[in-house]
């Protein structure tokens, strides 16, 4: 080999492992910068190694794989995510063609230890009776996490790994095109009226996994069902200049659909399909559509996300109903509805054991199910887990799992895996809302407020009429300091907002950030009388009044709470409030020894009294904070 293609290949290397992860790093990229040309590049590879540069690339990958492929730390679906291969399925296609073996089987024979991932999913687990409301329990025992936060555990190993190498690239910013999609209106029955919204549920999350599209939130495109604002208007609102509307008529086991893409600036239509077929051939005619109006909208797609946009979630219409009724009933979040979405998912997997979606929405009920208090702890852990690792590894692109597996993580206060697992999460689905909005929360909650506004601010601009979403960014604006700009956004919101307790509850932080105990008090107290199960308020009022002078009612209220541990906190911030820090640090201390903390206990403005004792930063350090 000449001097100068030996040093051309050596380079050529370097790059290639520097660039494991970027999908996106190809030829040209690598021709910039070696300062070659392509078929100079392409004539040395192919001279050394008969093959060709991608496939060279494609090559070096693999063997990499077969190094990693030995820990026993390292899931499948994460050596092809940290290889920058699009899918744990594509990445079998290659090591078997590669090495003529699965990766499965090359790990069986030469991992060092037994596999845990093996192991990830049982073939049979036994489904927990759930308990009736009288007996809920919410506890943290280790017989009930069992072997599978084991293998939790070992997915964390491997994120924080993988995190550790790459963080999360800067964020793609918006292309100039945005979409809004309407609710489709439903031309049947009542009883169909799910299954329209799931099909443009099905069209915004094929669209929301292209990276530079702006995609407005269901959420807040819902708003405007049978409404009679024109489309411009609609556009102007949500800050969108295309809108799509459908309509969808089930009869039986026929449907006809008709979908409209409208430029919102001269409000005409650019772009019109309808469909008349059987139920069944619906998803796949979805597909297309997707591809199409990405087109439209001058989104070039790379072979990754056109693949992802030309798989169907399921080929069982049976299945996909159960589905859509199941996502439909857990918005609700009541006990009864939330089991019986529980319910739907599983009807919907045992006619499709690999639907994906349908696990990781299951996932998504017991989650919920354990948050409202419907469930032990425990077993909210364990079968959310299960079902979102299940989603994975059916599906290794699925962007709420991963989300899912996150959230687990941060109640459980493992900080580092959880954020690992929410940057997966929205590099496959990162127009999801509520994801940024997660994540958003749990940038806060490690006290890097930088980060923490600019994903909120994301969320927000994905789902601007969403109260949650917005108040929660207004809350994390005034913990940053940034208390001009959240002034600015409350007064935005007072419009849209003001019959959600979430919105006095902000405005009232944002008054006890600046001191301004009497209008707190006001405001806090219109949240708690607007809902009245939210305990945190009350002792923020209880915090506020004492700082206001009125010591007494604070008293009052510390001598109301009964003496168990859950009161520890109410009991910390209220004496806090009358600046007694020897009480506030006890009772603090005590909800730290049962693992309790308040929420954002780094930046949190009820404890001002403890900053800088000794024993207050060891419980920081103790929750890694």
């Amino acid at each position: 080999m000449k001097d100068s293609d030996k040093v051309l290949m050596d380079r050529l290397n370097t790059l290639i492992e520097l660039n494991f992860d970027n999908p996106a790093f190809g030829n040209e990229d690598i021709c910039r910068e070696l300062g070659v040309s392509r078929s100079h590049l392409y004539r040395v590879v192919k001279e050394h190694t008969q093959l060709s540069t991608s496939l060279y690339i494609r090559h070096i990958k693999l063997i990499k794989a077969k190094e990693w492929l030995r820990s026993p730390d390292m899931k499948i679906a994460e050596i092809a995510y940290k290889l920058g291969i699009d899918s744990p399925q594509n990445f079998s296609k290659y090591f078997t063609k590669e090495f003529g073996l699965t990766p499965t089987d090359y790990r069986k024979n030469h991992a060092a230890v037994p596999v845990a991932e093996q192991a990830v999913v049982p073939e049979t687990v036994e489904e927990p009776v759930l308990p009736p409301a009288s007996n809920r329990k919410v506890t943290t025992t280790r017989k009930y996490l069992y072997m599978g936060l084991g293998l939790l555990c070992l997915l964390a190993l491997g994120l924080t790994a993988f995190l550790l190498k790459t963080k999360m690239k800067s964020e793609p910013g918006f292309s100039e095109n945005s979409i809004a999609i309407m609710p489709f209106k439903n031309m049947g029955s009542a009883e169909s009226d799910f299954f329209s919204d799931g099909l443009m549920q099905q069209i915004h999350s094929s669209l929301g996994i292209i990276p530079k599209l702006k995609i407005i939130s269901t959420t807040s495109s819902n708003k405007y069902k049978n409404s009679d604002k024109l489309i411009p208007q609609i556009a102007k609102e949500l800050h969108v200049n295309y809108i799509m509307e459908g309509s969808v008529l089930l009869m039986n086991n026929k449907i006809r659909i008709t979908l409209n893409l409208i430029n919102a600036e001269d409000d005409l239509s650019v772009w019109t399909r309808k469909y008349d077929g059987e139920a069944k051939d619906v998803l796949a005619f979805m597909t297309t559509v997707s591809k199409e109006v990405a087109d439209e909208l001058d989104q070039k797609l790379t072979e990754a996300t056109s693949e992802r946009l030309n798989k169907v979630p399921t080929k069982n219409p049976e299945a996909y109903r159960e589905y859509l009724q199941g996502r439909e009933l857990i918005g609700s979040r009541t006990k009864e509805e939330l089991e019986a979405g529980l319910k739907k998912f599983t009807n919907a997997i045992e006619l499709d054991p690999d639907f994906a979606m349908a696990y990781a929405y299951r996932s998504t009920a017991w989650y919920l199910l354990g948050d409202g208090g419907f469930l032990d702890e425990a077993t909210q852990y364990k079968m959310s887990e299960r079902d979102a690792l299940t989603a994975i590894r059916l599906d290794g692109t699925n962007g709420l799992a991963y989300a899912n597996l996150a959230n687990i993580y941060r109640d459980q206060k493992k900080w580092d895996p959880a954020k690992t697992a929410y940057e997966i999460a929205l590099k496959y689905s990162p127009n999801d809302a509520i994801i940024n909005y997660w994540y958003g929360i749990q940038l806060k909650t490690l006290g890097e407020m930088k980060e923490a506004v600019k994903y909120n601010a994301r969320a927000v601009e994905l789902d601007p009429l969403f109260h949650v979403i917005n108040c929660g960014y207004i809350w994390t604006l005034i913990y940053s300091g940034e208390l001009e700009l959240a002034k600015k956004k409350l007064d935005e919101g007072e419009v849209l907002f003001n019959d959600s307790f979430v919105y006095y509850w902000v405005k009232g932080l944002y008054y006890v950030a600046k001191k301004d105990y009497k209008n707190a008090i006001v405001n806090l107290e219109l949240s708690s009388k607007m809902n009245t199960r939210v305990k945190v308020v009350k002792y923020y009022l209880a915090f506020c009044k004492a700082r206001n002078g009125r010591q007494d009612e604070t008293l009052a209220f510390i001598n109301s709470l009964p003496a168990t541990p859950d009161n520890d906190i109410s009991r910390s911030i209220a004496y806090a409030g009358l600046r007694d820090k020897k009480q506030s640090l006890y009772y603090l201390q005590k909800a730290a020894d049962r693992n309790v903390i308040p929420m954002d206990l780094k930046v949190f403005p009820f404890l001002d009294i403890l900053e800088g004792d000794p024993q207050y930063e060891a419980i920081l350090r103790k929750f890694g904070l």
